[in-house]
């Protein structure tokens, strides 16, 4: 039922829907990017981390 409404949607409702998951998208980067864990770290506490995660097992 959703799939046959999906695809009966005009190609401007598919553009408007493209064009906010890129706007979502970018947000949802930026926000990452600003707000992480990693990046707050040194260089030495970052590869410190890397070596151990390497030689961690689950």
């Amino acid at each position: 039922m959703c799939g046959y409404l999906m695809a009966n949607l005009g190609a401007d409702t598919w553009v408007t829907f493209a064009v906010w998951m890129l706007v979502g998208l970018a947000a949802y980067l930026a926000y990452g990017r600003r707000n992480s864990r990693v990046a707050a770290l040194d260089e030495g506490e970052y590869r410190e981390l890397s070596a151990m995660s390497l030689t961690s097992k689950p």
